[in-house]
This record gives C-alpha cells, sequence and structure tokens, in this order.
C-alpha cells in the first residue's frame, strides 16, 4: 500500500502536475487525522468501558459491605434491646419488687453491664475515597446516599461513645 501511494507521488512530481499533488497530499492528511480521530475513539471507548466495570466494581462491594452492616446493627439493635428490658427489671427492683430469684437478678445485672461495640464495615467506602474515586460513581444520588450512610455510622459511633 505505501509502494502505490509513492509510486503516485513521484508519478505527480514527473509530471509537474503541482496542484494534483496537493490535493494528493491534503488527501493523504485527511486521511490520517481520520485514522486518528478513530483510534481516539476506540481507546476513548475502551476507557469508558474500564471505567465502567470499575464502578460496578465498588458498586457490588459497596452492596455486601452495606448488608454484612445491617447484619451487625440488626446484632447490636438486639443486644441493646436486651439491655434496656434487664436495666427495666433491675429498677424494679429498686423501686421495691421483690427478688425472687437471685440467679435471675444476677442474670439481668450482667446483662446491663455487657457491652458490645458497633463495628461499622467500610472497607470500599475507604477504598473508595482513598483511591481519590469518589467521581467514578456516576450516579449522584447513590453518592449523596453514601455520604449520609458515613454521616450516619459517625453519629452511631456518638451515640455509643455517650452511653458508654
Amino acid at each position: 500500500m505505501i509502494r502505490y501511494f509513492r509510486r503516485i507521488r513521484r508519478q505527480l512530481f514527473a509530471e509537474n502536475k503541482f496542484t494534483k499533488y496537493l490535493l494528493y497530499a491534503v488527501g493523504e492528511i485527511l486521511l490520517v487525522v481520520i485514522g486518528i480521530l478513530i483510534a481516539l475513539g476506540i481507546n476513548n471507548a475502551n476507557e469508558a468501558r474500564k471505567t465502567r466495570n470499575q464502578e460496578l466494581h465498588y458498586l457490588r462491594n459497596l452492596d455486601s459491605d452495606l448488608k454484612r452492616n445491617l447484619i451487625e446493627l440488626n446484632t447490636y439493635i438486639g443486644i441493646r434491646e436486651d439491655s434496656t428490658k434487664s436495666a427495666g427489671i433491675i429498677l424494679g427492683h429498686f423501686e421495691g419488687t421483690p427478688v425472687t430469684d437471685l440467679s435471675v437478678f444476677n442474670y439481668h445485672n450482667i446483662n446491663v453491664q455487657i457491652w458490645k461495640s458497633f463495628h461499622q464495615i467500610n472497607n470500599t467506602f475507604q477504598e473508595l475515597i482513598n483511591s481519590g474515586n469518589p467521581a467514578i460513581i456516576s450516579n449522584d444520588s447513590i453518592k449523596n446516599l453514601l455520604l449520609n450512610f458515613e454521616l450516619g455510622y459517625k453519629k452511631i459511633k456518638a451515640d455509643e461513645d455517650h452511653m458508654r
């Protein structure tokens, strides 16, 4: 193919047809520019595909982290509710309800004192923030929800510290 174009160029020079050579040169430049534009388009499409795959990876992992956090929160709430019930029973004894079974009283007393901390699972969120890729999430409402979740976790931690 290169030999073919070289031969055309030599013929145009040999015949002193400068305008035809100029048109040929402009055509060749246009072909190169079109080739570059096609290559850039393919490269941009490939980068967009990679970014989308990475976004889906983050979203799947965030979903998994949130599900595990939900399980952890339900466990945490259950323990706190049991502790609250035990505290009510203990307070009832201080208000005059007689202690009939010392082992039950001890159980409720110990149950009030048991403390389970909430351990947030946010590995994916931290990876997303630390990598500088929060913009990879294309949906703005999902980004806002993630930030609100992080604020909610901080509130849970502050409430936990206050209760302790």
